[in-house]
């Protein structure tokens, strides 16, 4: 299991506490830091969770990052730009449909169940007028938890899907070599990459990595992703 970093610990503070937020002394009381480190962290973390972590009005540290079911925060800021700009504009996609698909709470370490998000769509043109929308199994990553990592879970995730990909903001204290064997790995599984700035923002966004299409049985996408979707995208009959 990879080492608990300090950002790691900050998160796990907020997750802990009402509404996932908290003064600075707060912080330093629950985590047993000096007002200094806290400050470090906070600075940082702000830097690099796009978004996740936040300072608030008086000066008050927030997360959002585990507010998967509503309306605010990095998943559903990536479903709306998905939704709204992402899809059609640059994956070139038509009746473009976004579940999220991601359970509350921290997942164990090395064990994936299903993808974050699931995009349901048509291409520009569609192998024959019987063929269902593609779907697309999506990972969305926090600066922080983008790693090589992501790829590999990306890609075991989107069994079933026709495209599997990632979706998040990068560290910038990533070393490049770190960054090209990312590159690389995603490249040779077929993993599409998508980088942003700001996770709410269309015109920070950058496809560094195109997915590849998979060949997937009825068999495979039934046993697996359709399992991660459950009822929703069902309904639709177009599965």
């Amino acid at each position: 299991m990879a080492r608990r970093t300090d950002i790691d610990i900050l998160i796990d503070v907020l997750r802990g506490l009402p509404r996932h937020q908290a003064s600075r002394g707060r912080v330093g009381l629950e985590s047993g830091w000096s007002a200094d480190k806290v400050e470090r962290v906070v600075r940082r973390a702000v830097a690099v969770t796009s978004g996740a972590v936040f300072i608030g009005r008086g000066g008050i540290v927030k997360y959002r990052g585990s507010e998967r079911g509503a309306d605010v925060g990095l998943y559903a800021d990536v479903e709306r730009i998905i939704s709204a700009y992402w899809g059609t504009r640059s994956a070139g996609l038509r009746n473009v449909s976004v579940l999220r698909t991601a359970r509350s709470g921290r997942r164990s370490a090395g064990v994936w169940t299903h993808p974050d998000l699931v995009i349901a769509a048509d291409p520009r043109r569609r192998d024959s007028l019987r063929e269902p929308r593609r779907l697309h199994a999506v990972e969305v990553e926090t600066a922080s938890g983008f790693d090589l990592r992501s790829i590999y879970q990306a890609h075991a995730q989107g069994r079933g899907a026709d495209y599997a990909w990632v979706f998040g903001s990068l560290d910038p204290g990533v070393p490049d070599d770190h960054w090209d064997r990312m590159l690389w790995t995603a490249q040779e599984l077929g993993v599409g990459l998508v980088l942003f700035q700001k996770p709410g923002a269309f015109t920070t966004w950058d496809t560094i990595l195109t997915a590849e299409r998979k060949a997937v049985t009825a068999k495979e996408r039934e046993s697996s992703i359709e399992v991660a979707i459950g009822e929703s995208l069902r309904l639709e009959h177009d599965l």
